[in-house]
């Protein structure tokens, strides 16, 4: 876990959690380096995810769905100082511009509905695209893997 080195702009403290990879998680990450906001950044390794998987340490009270990226907020303004969790990247996008945005900035629920819609439609499609490239690296770590399996298994048979 590391702190950003950004100068502290809201009373928000912020905390993401994800997995030490560049995907779903990225356009938060971009946002909140954008708006200079100090946050806390969680990489949970997949290993240690899978133990965390198999230990019940992921529940929906900790990982809505059971995934990441994971956002939680604490106003440090409120007496209550109560946690906020939420979890999904658009959700948390949405979230955070409405948190991160100055005072007297139009905010993009202040937009005509077809600008709004243009834009919901162009951050799903990143979202899909950043989601696909990711799947698709999978895959083909998945391919490598069945290839040197088959490889080793015709190897043993011949010698």
């Amino acid at each position: 876990m590391f702190v950003t080195s950004m100068v502290s702009t809201s009373t928000y403290h912020i905390h993401i959690t994800y997995f030490p990879v560049r995907a779903r998680c990225e356009p938060v990450l971009l946002i909140l380096a954008d708006s200079g906001t100090q946050f806390e950044y969680e990489e949970v390794p997949r290993v240690k995810w899978v133990e965390m998987k198999k230990a019940g340490q992921v529940t929906p009270a900790m990982f809505p769905y059971g995934g990441v990226p994971i956002l939680r907020v604490t106003d440090k303004s409120s007496k209550q100082r109560s946690e906020f969790l939420l979890g999904e990247t658009s959700a948390i996008l949405s979230y955070l511009e409405e948190i991160l945005t100055l005072p007297g900035t139009t905010l993009n629920k202040d937009l005509p509905l077809q600008t709004r819609a243009r834009t919901q439609m162009i951050k799903e499609a990143s979202l899909f695209f950043t989601n696909r490239v990711w799947q698709l690296s999978g895959e083909e770590v998945i391919k490598v893997t069945v290839i040197r399996s088959e490889l080793r298994n015709k190897n043993h048979r011949i010698g």
